[in-house]
């Protein structure tokens, strides 16, 4: 080793003060910035990649740890940059930095503890594909924290305070853009011996304050926007196949009786407190309760109407459908001779013959006379109940008439029924009835919209059918069938 220089010191004065050199640049009255380029200048003029190994040496020979203190002092507080290292790197191994605020450990652990307001750390990202902080703990290096690959422990007492704050904004572009504020990719890979539990986001809550409001998650569309939000929540099932998500939200808890309401939507400003379109709603043995309020299922006047003061009502289509058959010989039905061409015989029978009346009970009426035709009429009193809402719509619908008529020609047999009501003279509705085929079972019927009268609830109505015959030709008259639909 050559050596151009070498200045030996000894001192033997434990309280002197001693310098292997001095530089000093005097103070002058004409000097200028940059008057002095530098106090000490090294330089190489070598131009052998690596000829010069350290352009400054500090070694300690004395095999005594920490006999030198600081290597290089710049803690003078008049200096403006202690180190400038332009574009060049600085590098080490496992040294440590110290500052009163921040430390760097050898493991490349920071720690700061500022004492004023500000950012700790603030990031200007380039525009471009940019991550502020990269955690690779996978593979070999699968992490086994269980505080937290970031953790943070917060105590205020500042109105407004918040553990992480994260603004983005979705800006003017020329295609559509889907952006997170947070996402959650959460793995669970197959595992034949052990049975995981994975939580893609965990909030856990201590209240202690009986008079605080506490909400574990609240999400807020904010008085600002100017356009509707889609969905404060969303969950959603990207299976393609039939893999289920089996609750998409799971309320439970330890201690019956300790959620008071699983989920309240009370509010007044709500207009649908929950939507399930054709979806079931399932249970076991459950009690709805509330106040005296309507509970109403349907929409568009088609509704079933539930209030604990008056019990049920339907209301459209949503009304039940109720039957009433009435079978020969009819409950309180008499017979009436009108006075005038009444020869002939009554009778009830039974047709004991599937294909010829499927087993009717019915009223016969035969008359041998040959001219003109005989009538004898069977009077049926009803009152519609105090439910009745209307007869059923439609053709053939509200009531109906099964007979039979021994020859198909109105001149030989025929029935004529009429409905009125009991107060009023007037028919209400009529049917005139002769078999189309000969001795061949048959329907009549009088439609809704005949019945002007007899239609509202608890009216009594009359049924008049006159039987009709001559030489013979029998008219026989079976179930009557009444449809309408109930308001409860």
């Amino acid at each position: 080793d050559a050596t151009a220089l070498n200045i030996t010191l000894t001192e033997n004065d434990t309280d002197g003060d001693m310098f292997g050199a001095i530089i000093t640049s005097t103070a002058t009255a004409n000097a200028g910035a940059g008057s002095y380029e530098a106090l000490l200048k090294l330089v190489n003029a070598e131009d052998t990649i690596g000829a010069v190994i350290d352009g400054i040496l500090i070694d300690s020979t004395s095999g005594t740890n920490t006999d030198i203190t600081n290597a290089i002092n710049v803690s003078d507080a008049n200096i403006d940059n202690a180190l400038n290292v332009g574009a060049n790197d600085i590098e080490g191994t496992t040294a440590t930095v110290t500052f009163t605020d921040i430390t760097i450990g050898a493991d490349g652990n920071i720690t700061m503890t500022s004492d004023s307001a500000g950012d700790a750390i603030n990031i200007t990202s380039a525009a471009a594909n940019y991550q502020a902080l990269v955690v690779g703990a996978t593979g070999a290096n699968s992490s086994t924290q269980t505080d937290g690959m970031i953790e943070l422990n917060l105590d205020t007492v500042t109105t407004g305070a918040q553990g992480m704050n994260i603004t983005l904004a979705i800006d003017d572009t020329t295609g559509a853009v889907t952006a997170y504020g947070t996402r959650v990719d959460m793995r669970v890979t197959s595992d034949a011996d052990q049975s995981h539990t994975a939580v893609g986001s965990y909030i856990g809550f201590t209240a202690n304050d009986a008079t605080s409001t506490t909400y574990g998650l609240q999400i807020v569309a904010e008085d600002a926007g100017n356009q509707v939000v889609t969905a404060g929540l969303v969950i959603e099932n990207l299976q393609s196949s039939d893999i289920d998500l089996t609750d998409a939200i799971l309320i439970r808890a330890t201690t019956a009786d300790s959620i008071a309401t699983a989920l309240n939507v009370s509010d007044a400003e709500i207009t649908t407190a929950l939507s399930f379109g054709a979806n079931d709603v399932t249970g076991t043995s459950f009690t709805i309760t509330g106040s005296t309020g309507a509970t109403v299922i349907g929409s568009g006047g088609n509704t079933f109407t539930f209030t604990p003061a008056t019990g049920p009502s339907y209301a459209g289509t949503a009304r039940p459908l109720r039957t009433e058959i009435y079978s020969a010989e009819y409950p309180g039905a008499v017979l009436f001779a009108d006075g005038a061409t009444n020869t002939g015989s009554m009778t009830s029978d039974y047709t004991n013959a599937q294909a010829t009346g499927s087993r009717a009970t019915y009223y016969e009426w035969s008359s041998s006379t040959a001219t003109p035709l005989q009538d004898y009429d069977i009077v049926f009193r009803f009152q519609l109940p105090s439910n009745f809402a209307e007869w059923e719509a439609g053709v053939d619908q509200a009531i109906t008439f099964r007979y039979v008529t021994e020859s198909n020609s109105s001149a030989n047999n025929n029935i004529d029924a009429t409905v009125r009501l009991q107060s009023s003279d007037a028919a209400d509705a009529t049917e005139d009835m002769t078999s189309g085929v000969a001795a061949t079972w048959t329907s009549g019927a009088i439609d809704d919209g005949e019945l002007g009268d007899c239609n509202a609830a608890n009216e009594v109505c009359v049924i008049e059918l006159k039987m009709q015959s001559l030489s013979d030709n029998y008219a026989r008259i079976g179930d009557i069938e009444l449809r309408y639909r109930v308001s409860y």
